[in-house]
C-alpha cells in the first residue's frame, strides 16, 4: 500500500504519474500552501471539503503576505517551473472549489484504474499543494485589486495515496519543541521543521507531542492535541497558535479566519457542545489531573492515547521544581532510561473515536456533484 502513490499536477490531463515517495516526502521536496485531507464513499466524497478549500486559500494569502522572501527564494525544482493557473484564479471561491474537486474526482478515479483497486471500503489520502514559481514577481500589497491586475501563476500538486489503516490506542512521545510561529498557517516548510522531532520518535509510538517553555502542550507534529480532566469531565484543548484541523473541527468548533472577503461558516454540530470543552492549552505541570487524552488529525481521525513516553528534559529542565517534584513523587510514572511512562484510560476517547467514524458521511462533499 505505501508505495501505491500518485502525483498529479494541474489536473489530470497535464501529468499524471506513479512516485516511489509518500505525500510526506513530497512536502519536503516543495514550498507552498498545503492541505491533507481524507475520502469517504470509497472516494466518492471528501471529508470537511469546504473547510481544506478554505484552508488552501487562507494559507495561500498568508505565504503572499508574510513569507515572499521565501517564496522567492525557493530553489527546489517545482519552484523553477512555469506557473498554470492565474493567480486570481485562487481567489475565486466558486471556480477555485470546482478546480480542486474536478482534479481530485479524476485523480481518485485514475488512482484505482491504475492500482487496480476492488475493495469497496478502501478511502484515499488527498494531499494539495499550491506552489508559487519563483520566476514570477507577486504583488507587495496583496488585495483584491492587485491579485486581479498580477501576471503571477501558481501550480496546484494532487497526491494520492491508500488511506494507512490505524490502531484503536496509541503510545506517543513528548519532546520539547513548538509551532507556535507558524500559527493556523499550513506551510510545507513545517514538513521539515517538523522532521527533527519525527526522528526522535520511538518506533512503537505513532506521535510526538510538542511541550513548549511554559509546559504547555498545544499540538503534535502532526495532530491537535486534547485532554480529558479528572475533575469536571471536560475537554481541554489550545486555540491560540496551532493548526486547527478538520478532525479537531469536527470535535469542537474551531475558529475561522478570513481570506480576504472570503468566508467559511463555524461548523457548530460537533462532537462536543460547550458545556463539553475548556479551550486552554493543557500543561504538562497539570498531568496528575488528566483522566485520559486522545489525538485527532486527518489520516488518524480521533485514537485515545494509551501510553505516553515523557521525555526526562520536559520534566526536569521545562517544568517549575516544585511541579516536577510533585509528578516524579506521585507514583503515576514510570521511569525508563530516556522517558518518565504515563499511562491512561482510553473509555472515553474510544467512545468519542466510534462517534466521530459514524458522521464522517454526513460531514462530506460529494465530488460529482
Amino acid at each position: 500500500m505505501e508505495s501505491q502513490n500518485l502525483l498529479i499536477k494541474n489536473g489530470i490531463i497535464a501529468e499524471c504519474k506513479s512516485v516511489p515517495y509518500s505525500a510526506h516526502d513530497l512536502l519536503q521536496m516543495m514550498r507552498g500552501a498545503y492541505t491533507t485531507a481524507r475520502s469517504t464513499l470509497n472516494g466518492k466524497a471528501v471529508f470537511e471539503f469546504a473547510f481544506h478549500i478554505h484552508r488552501l486559500i487562507y494559507t495561500s494569502l498568508k505565504m503572499l503576505q508574510h513569507f515572499k522572501s521565501n517564496l522567492n527564494a525557493n530553489t527546489d525544482e517545482f519552484a523553477q517551473e512555469e506557473g498554470h493557473y492565474p493567480l486570481k484564479d485562487l481567489f475565486q471561491l466558486e471556480s477555485f472549489t470546482q478546480t480542486i474537486r474536478e482534479m481530485t474526482k479524476a485523480g481518485i478515479e485514475k488512482l484505482k484504474d491504475f492500482y487496480q483497486f476492488k475493495d469497496e471500503n478502501l478511502e484515499f489520502k488527498i494531499t494539495l499543494v499550491i506552489v508559487f514559481p519563483n520566476r514570477y514577481s507577486y504583488p507587495e500589497s496583496i488585495n483584491r485589486e492587485s491579485i486581479q491586475d498580477s501576471s503571477s501563476k501558481y501550480n496546484i500538486y494532487l497526491h494520492l495515496c491508500p488511506m494507512p489503516n490505524t490502531p484503536k490506542t496509541i503510545h506517543v512521545d513528548v519532546h520539547p519543541g513548538s509551532r507556535f510561529h507558524w500559527g493556523n498557517v499550513k506551510d510545507t516548510y513545517w514538513a521539515i521543521e517538523r522532521s527533527q522531532l519525527g526522528h526522535k520518535k520511538l518506533k512503537t509510538s505513532n506521535e510526538v507531542i510538542m511541550c513548549e517553555e511554559d509546559g504547555s502542550l498545544r499540538e503534535g507534529i502532526s495532530s491537535n492535541f486534547f485532554a480529558i480532566l479528572k475533575s469536571n469531565g471536560k475537554t481541554q484543548t489550545a486555540n491560540e497558535g496551532v493548526l486547527i484541523g478538520s478532525t479537531r473541527a469536527a470535535v469542537i468548533p474551531g475558529p475561522v479566519e478570513d481570506s480576504l472577503d472570503l468566508k467559511l461558516e463555524t461548523d457548530m454540530n460537533t462532537l462536543l457542545n460547550q458545556d463539553q470543552y475548556e479551550i486552554t492549552a493543557p500543561n504538562l505541570a497539570n498531568l496528575l489531573e488528566f483522566e485520559e487524552v486522545f489525538i485527532t488529525s486527518t489520516t488518524r481521525l480521533l485514537l485515545p492515547i494509551k501510553q505516553m513516553n515523557i521525555a526526562k528534559e520536559c520534566i526536569h529542565s521545562i517544568l517549575p521544581k516544585e511541579k516536577a517534584e510533585l509528578l516524579l513523587n506521585s507514583g503515576k510514572l514510570q521511569e525508563t532510561d530516556s522517558y518518565y511512562v504515563c499511562q491512561f484510560s482510553t473509555v472515553r476517547g474510544e467512545e468519542l473515536s466510534q462517534q466521530l467514524i459514524s458522521t464522517l458521511v454526513s460531514k462530506s462533499t460529494i465530488l460529482s456533484e
